[in-house]
This record gives C-alpha cells, structure tokens and sequence, in this order.
C-alpha cells in the first residue's frame, strides 16, 4: 500500500442505549432522526432508561479512519479533543490505533452522541456539540502526499470546511470520499451537496434514506442519478445489500450479509472502511462491496461503533 490517509470529520464520545419505540414516541422523536440537545435535557433522559448504556470512542469520520488503520493504512484525523476526560479517552484511543491527530486540544468541552437503539437495533441520535474544526484550521500541508481524503457528511454544520477540505484534497491530487451522514442533514444541504458531489467528489457514501431524501428516487434509481454527480455512487440498503453505480454505467447490485442486528451503529462506516480498503487497493467493485459488507456485519452484532477487525 502506498500513500496515508487523512479523515476531516469531529471526535464525539457515544453512548448507547437499548430502548424500545415506545421511549422514542413518548418523547417525540422521529426514529432515525439526529439533533441537538442540551446537558440538562438528556440527563433527565437517560434516567428513565433502565438500560445503563455502553460508552464508547465515535464520530463518523473518526470510525472509518480507526477502520482503515487497523487495516495497516497510515491514518490522520484533522479533529479538535476537548480539554476535558473525554478529550483524554478520545486521543488515547486514538493513539492506540496509530492514528496522528491534527488540532489536538482546545478549551471546550468534547462532543457527545447519545445512540438510542430499538428492537430492531435501528438508531435514533441526539448530540451535544464538542469542539469543531473550522475551515481556517485546515493548511494545504494536511493534504500533501495523502492518497484518500475522507470527508464526513456532519461537517457540513462546521461552515465551509467540506468544501475547503475537498478544494485541498484536489489540489493535492487526493481522491476525495464523502459520506452523506443523515436524511436530516441531507434534507438541510441537499443543493450544497450536489454542487460539492459535482466540484470535488470521487466517491459518495449514502444509505437509501439519504439517497432518496437527495434524488427523490428508490435506491437502485437513486445511485444511477448520485452517479450522474460524481465518479462513484453507493447507496447501502440494510440486509438487501448495497447498490452501486459507477458514472455513464448501470448501477451494480451487492448482497449484504445476514446476521443478527444488535445495533445498526457504525454500519455505514464499517462499510466505507472495507469498501475503501479493497478500492484503493485496485480491487473490482464485487471484492469492494464484499468486504464493506463483512465489516458492517460484524459492526451491527455489537453495540457501539467500535470493531476490532
């Protein structure tokens, strides 16, 4: 393997929770959903949960650059850690995967996501906003002889810092990912993202609520129109597997795998590392798809986003 990788994208602590749909109607939130949520409302929260919860390192980005590191690529995240015991668990975990932190510490608190999970190990996410890497933080020398820049589809709150990151990226003649992150967010940024898709992307990530909150389109449909955008368009559907669809060709068709679902966190990261991996390492699209669909296999059988592979 030749090249490094770098992942722009926050840290975040998550903690996850196992509740039923009832927990989520009785506090009106929409299954899926992601917002902000203050400190005081989510203690009150979490003390009407019976389940203790598990605590463990996040942050979409963050999840696939720890992937791809244990998969003997050499990994950088452009990320702020709070000066807080968080921002301590985050950069030790870090560390533990060799991965080089740009931006270490800052004076605010860490970022945490609060994962509720149901029956069917679906997630429903509320966050408390950490510390953001800005666009300003970002210097042309991050990007230099990096094969890969990963992007995460959150970043698009952080101001202009996906398209300074993919800007950057292309400069440096990088390949550029980009990972939709949620129907919500994709609802709130859709025209920002298929100008980005167009300027700078070479391979987009979304799962069919994402693609179809894009394209208004059903998945297989939604990854032919994505591709018209960019290079190479995947949209993950659960256990019917992922469609994907390189530009001017028919989208292909990849099975998942079938397991048990404990927790669907970090399924579509998981996804992206194996994916990613198999890509870069000039693998056939069938080899790609095969592996991310192992990963994020695994991923769902535990709670968290965190996976030894």
């Amino acid at each position: 393997m030749t090249g490094s990788i770098l992942g722009v994208g926050a840290l975040f602590v998550d903690t996850v929770y196992m509740v039923g749909d009832e927990f989520l109607i009785k506090n009106k939130m929409e299954k899926g959903s992601v917002a902000e949520i203050e400190e005081e409302e989510i203690s009150a929260l979490t003390k009407t949960i019976t389940d203790k919860g598990v605590i463990a390192p996040g942050g979409s980005c963050a999840n696939v650059m720890r992937g791809l590191a244990q998969l003997g690529w050499k990994c950088f995240l452009t990320c702020k850690i709070g000066n807080d015991s968080f921002g301590e668990y985050l950069a030790e975990d870090l560390l533990s995967y060799n991965i080089e932190i740009i931006h270490e510490r800052v004076p605010q608190p860490s970022g945490r996501i609060f994962c509720f999970v149901n029956e069917v190990g679906e997630r429903t996410m509320r966050y408390i906003p950490g510390a953001k890497v800005k666009s300003e933080d970002l210097s042309q020398n991050h990007f230099k002889d990096k094969r890969l820049v990963h992007i995460e589809g959150y970043a698009l709150d952080y101001g202009s810092i996906v398209e300074e990151a993919a800007a950057k990226a292309r400069d440096a003649k990088a390949l550029v990912s980009f990972d939709l992150a949620n129907y919500m967010y994709v609802a709130m940024y859709s025209e920002r993202i298929k100008k980005i898709l167009t300027a700078s992307v070479d391979i987009v990530f979304s799962n069919k609520d994402e693609a179809q909150e894009l394209t208004n389109l059903p998945p297989r449909d939604a990854a032919k129109a994505i591709s018209d955008l960019c290079p190479l368009a995947i949209v993950t559907i659960g256990d019917e597997g992922c469609w994907i669809c390189k530009q001017g060709e028919e989208p292909l068709h990849f099975p998942a795998r079938k397991v048990h679902v404990k927790d669907t966190t970090g399924a579509g990261d998981l996804f992206a590392v194996g994916f990613l991996d198999q890509y870069l390492k000039g693998e056939h699209l069938q080899k790609c798809a095969e592996l991310g669909a192992e990963l994020a296999s695994r991923v769902i059988q535990v709670k968290g986003a965190s996976l030894k592979i």
